[in-house]
Parts: structure tokens; sequence; C-alpha cells
């Protein structure tokens, strides 16, 4: 079995503000403007298969109704993409309209302001500005009063350094972390005078691509694992989910989560899609966990212990496609399909009150 992907970087980084808001950094929300096809390939162009045995016997394309959470749960709310917000219990406004913008970042000029490639952004109670660069690897804090760019973290595995930076973690007012992909570890900063490493925690949980933090508990947003049976086969292992709650030494004390599931013969071939339609985002506090599927534009609710509460869908949704090709000696290959497609993805998540958030999605963001 084998699959390919290609995948495009953020080229361009917006803020946007509250007209509400009343310092210039208040109320801010990473908008990352993404180019909206990953490859874009004329439309009478047969698809390239990562498998050189011929053309497939079958084809199947993914995402399946039938393989997603959504299409079987109760508690499901469909909601606009436009900025009204339904008239249904649990409000929702799509972050498509502001009143002011303001972009940061330059192409030359002062190294505080040119940017590499920011892969998140975070903004604390007093309207700090943290930029997390992964091409050159540092996260950059923007004050909120006139003071000098201030510039922490590096590549390495010492103290306060990672290898693979994906998101930012906060730690309330106390610290903020770094989710190290590559390492499987959360590297924490004191957000005092002087930003300092504070230690580190482990993710022991496969691929980690996104975490949040309670008061005592840290969430991560992996996927499935693969297991041994004892027969010695490979097998997914179905009691896993793709959030974790961890516990003190970064083991998955429960796993919850599964937004889309397909039965295959190999197992394998189960990660694959998992991996695909697994991607998303992820914000917690003390009373719940809000997950948002990049490709399958949902938003899941979950209860602090992880119990499903509702589904969110984004009505219209143009989900990226992957096509599972089965070939006649029983492989499986999957390739994205971009023949003349223009799809949306989920590209962020925050958190804004105890009990309001709001997604972005980057088509919506782009076309606006």
């Amino acid at each position: 079995m084998a699959s390919t992907i290609p995948c495009t970087r953020p080229r361009r980084t917006r803020l946007a503000r509250s007209a509400t808001g009343a310092h210039p950094f208040a109320r801010l929300v990473l908008l990352a403007c993404l180019v909206v096809a990953c490859e874009r390939v004329d439309s009478d162009t047969e698809l390239r298969w990562p498998i050189t045995v011929g053309q497939p016997v079958t084809t199947i394309v993914h995402p399946e109704p039938s393989a997603m959470l959504s299409t079987r749960h109760a508690g499901v709310i469909t909601v606009p993409k436009s900025t009204e917000a339904p008239n249904i219990a649990i409000r929702f406004e799509a972050l498509t309209v502001f009143d002011t913008t303001r972009a940061v970042g330059m192409l030359s000029g002062s190294p505080d302001f040119v940017f590499g490639n920011i892969v998140d952004a975070f903004v604390d109670s007093v309207g700090n500005l943290f930029l997390l660069d992964d091409h050159y690897g540092m996260v950059r804090m923007l004050p909120a009063q006139t003071e000098p760019v201030r510039m922490f973290g590096s590549f390495g595995d010492g103290p306060g350094e990672f290898r693979e930076p994906v998101s930012l973690v906060s730690g309330g007012p106390d610290w903020l972390g770094v989710l190290d992909r590559a390492g499987g570890r959360v590297e924490k900063y004191a957000l005092t005078d002087s930003i300092q490493p504070a230690g580190r925690t482990t993710i022991a949980v496969p691929m980690p691509a996104d975490a949040c933090s309670t008061t005592d508990r840290l969430i991560a947003l992996g996927t499935l694992q693969l297991v041994e049976t004892d027969s010695g086969s490979t097998a997914v292992s179905h009691d896993d989910g793709y959030i974790h709650i961890l516990d003190d030494q970064g083991h998955a004390e429960r796993s919850f989560s599964v937004p889309y599931y397909i039965a295959a013969d190999d197992p394998r071939e189960m990660t694959v899609l998992a991996h695909y339609f697994g991607q998303g985002h992820i914000a917690c506090n003390d009373r719940g966990i809000w997950a948002a599927y990049s490709w399958l534009g949902e938003v899941h609710a979950f209860s602090s212990s992880g119990d499903i509460q509702w589904i969110a869908k984004i009505s219209g949704f143009d989900h990226p496609r992957v096509v599972q090709g089965v070939f006649a000696d029983g492989n499986s290959g999957f390739v994205r399909d971009s023949r003349g497609q223009a799809f949306e993805i989920i590209s962020g998540l925050t958190l804004m009150a105890p009990r309001c958030f709001k997604w972005v999605t980057a088509a919506a963001a782009c076309r606006r």
C-alpha cells in the first residue's frame, strides 16, 4: 500500500479585529489565507496513482457520507456559510467579515517582522500577540504596548528547543507552550519579564497535531494507532480515537472521537484515511472540548470527559476529495483528486469566551 498527497502552506497571514475591541491586538483572530487548491490539474487529466501496476479495478471517493459520524449522530446542527447566525439554541457566526483588518509582517526589512511560515498565533489576556514560525524555528511576541518584539525558542533538543513546532498551547497567564510533533512533547516557557524555558511535558500519542490545556490536564489531537493482535497481525485499535486526554506522564488516559471510519481489510488503509480526515484543531477549557475537523467541515463538541454533545456541519462545504484505488493485486493507493476542484478547509478554531468560539474556513477567508 502507498499513499501520496500534495500540501500547501499558508502564504499570507492577516489579523482581524472587532470594532469593539479597545486595544489594537484585542480579540485578534488569525486567518491563515491558504492557496485554495493544493495542486491544479486539467480536468481531462487522469489521476496519477502511486502504485504503478496499471489502473485500479475499483475506485472509492472519500469522504463517504456513510463513513462520517455526523451521518449517524442524532445531535447534528447545520450551519450556513454566512455571517447570519441560524435561529437555533447554539448560535454560530462565520468569521468572514470584519470592520477593520490589520496585517503584520514584511518581505524585507527588520528581522522582527520578516516571517518565514506562521503556523499558529495566540493573543493573551492583555493583548500580547505570539506568532509561531516553523521556518525560523521561533516564537515572536509582539507586545500589546510599544515595546520591542521579543523572540524565544529554537530548533534542537535542549531546554526551550523543539524539532517540529506545529502549534501554540496556552497555559493561562503563567506559561505558553509549543507543541513539538517530531519530539512528542510540549515545550513550556514562563511568561515573566524574562521569558525562560519552564520544562516540558511528554506526549506519548502518535503524531500529535494540536493540543490545548485545562486547569489540570493536557489534551492532544493525534491519530489512530496500529496495534499488534494476539495472533501477531496488525489492526487498528478501535478503542482509540483522535483526541487524547493525557495523564501526568503524557500517556492517553482516555481517547475518543473517530469522525470518519470505514472498514478495511488492511488496517493500514484505515490509518491513511484517519490521517487525512482526522486533521484539525482543538480548543478546550474546564467545561468542555471542541474539535474542528479541517477536511470534513465539522465542529464536534464534547464534555470535559470526552462524551460527545453535538456536531455542527457547515452547509455546502466543498470537501477535499481523496480517491482510493483498489488494484488487481489487492493493494490500495490513495491520491488527492484536485482535477479542476477548488476546495475548502477549516484552518483554525479559537475559543473566544467560556462558552463561545469561532472557526475560520480558508476558502471563505480568502474569498472575502
